[in-house]
């Protein structure tokens, strides 16, 4: 055999040619997407469903016919007749400044940008503006200091309305800029076993003050238009307690307001043995049920159910279930009424939220000595936050119609 070195170098040319093309020249018939880091882009491919052919009034007097068209959202088959590649929610895109502008659309193998670039995508979650400030120590029951808000950004006020009057019931924790985490327990009517409705609550973010009047510049507040609960929730033994309130406009951050990160790639089963943390709000402060008029901080450990079951009362064993975990504070501080669906906060490449308020537990006496608050485990519920958050923002973006104002026609 003849080894023929100018022919290897033509041969090794032309193949490196024609990988260097099927990356950059993607066909998005064939539903494949460039090579990119999936940590910070999310990739969704489309089948494009035709439903009618109507006529749109422009409202001066003009009129046009328009297809409409719905999709359906799959994985990736060889029949996928669409491509959308955006930043994942806690990224945005650097180009346009805007958090859920897309990188890329492809259709009929023709994509909008000639290159994708999963580093246009920069993180916006789980930092702070000013990460030297301190919080203020003004040692309170249960040893909760106060804090400034530039330290826990992403953490809301939830209110009730009541005929005018806003009362903070409960905490959350803003995970996209018109999405927060929250616990379900308060927006559930146990006594007719069914979500109140959603007109009746609104959202703080920004504010060191309970009072939802209180003079506060920075403070924004959303009217709560949608709350997803799993279907797994149970008010009694309470059970899968996270809700997802999405809000009918987006907030605008700034010192004040930001989101947190969530672990998007981590599994359901990872451990919280040992996990420092810290947890917001504005509880109560008193067994006999004071709640705090400033926002305030607690540092907590979180520890794996078997160790936290010999720690409380038989009789509470049981409400330690797998899709919560515990956290305690050596100095007998803790989450009390008015805490609920709080965020407690982890510190790893970022801050993150790893666990919702859900309840608490004490055979004696209301948030004592000894009271052990247990948090709904958020990776658990990876799946169920990611694909409600995308169908969220997929009926927002209009993604039917940007295609199809992208192609003429899809016919």
């Amino acid at each position: 055999m003849i080894w023929n070195s100018n022919n290897f170098i033509t041969s090794l040319i032309i193949a490196i040619s024609v990988l260097i093309n099927l990356l950059q020249d993607v066909r998005c018939e064939k539903c494949q997407a460039p090579e990119i880091d999936q940590e910070k882009v999310e990739v969704l491919c489309l089948n494009l469903k035709k439903l009618s052919t109507g006529i749109i009034d422009n409202g001066d007097g003009t009129i046009k016919s328009a297809t409409y068209f719905d999709y359906l959202e799959d994985s990736c088959s060889q029949s996928s007749e669409a491509i959308v590649i955006r930043c994942k929610i806690g990224y945005q895109n650097k180009k346009s400044k805007g958090e859920d502008a897309f990188l890329n659309l492809c259709k009929d193998g023709k994509w909008k940008y000639e290159n994708t670039d999963s580093d246009d995508c920069e993180s916006i979650c789980g930092k702070l503006f000013e990460e030297k400030l301190k919080p203020t120590p003004k040692p309170l029951l249960y040893q909760g200091n106060e804090v400034d808000i530039k330290l826990a950004p992403w953490h809301v006020a939830i209110y009730r309305n009541s005929s005018n009057t806003f009362e903070q019931i409960c905490g959350g924790t803003i995970i996209h800029s018109n999405v927060v985490i929250s616990a379900a327990h308060c927006f559930y009517d146990t006594s007719y076993g069914e979500l109140f409705d959603a007109s009746h609550f609104w959202v703080g973010a920004g504010k060191r003050f309970r009072r939802y009047e209180a003079d506060e510049p920075l403070a924004q507040f959303a009217h709560v238009k949608k709350i997803y609960l799993p279907l797994t929730f149970q008010s009694q033994p309470l059970r899968s307690d996270i809700a997802i309130v999405i809000l009918d406009r987006h907030f605008k951050y700034n010192p004040v307001i930001a989101p947190v990160c969530l672990d998007w790639e981590l599994g359901p089963d990872s451990r919280h043995s040992n996990l420092a943390a810290t947890l917001y709000g504005w509880g109560d402060t008193k067994s006999t049920g004071a709640p705090s008029e400033k926002l305030l901080e607690i540092n907590l450990i979180a520890m794996e159910n078997a160790e936290c079951k010999k720690m409380v009362d038989p009789n509470f064993r049981s409400d330690i279930s797998k899709d919560k975990f515990c956290a305690i504070n050596k100095s007998n501080a803790t989450a009390c009424g008015g805490d609920s669906g709080g965020g407690l906060i982890t510190r790893r490449q970022g801050y993150k939220l790893t666990g919702v308020v859900s309840e608490g537990l004490n055979a004696d006496s209301y948030c004592s000595n000894g009271f052990v608050t247990l948090f709904t485990r958020v990776r658990i519920f990876h799946d169920y936050i990611k694909t409600t958050v995308s169908e969220n923002r997929n009926d927002e973006q209009n993604i039917k119609i940007q295609l199809y104002n992208f192609k003429d026609n899809f016919n």
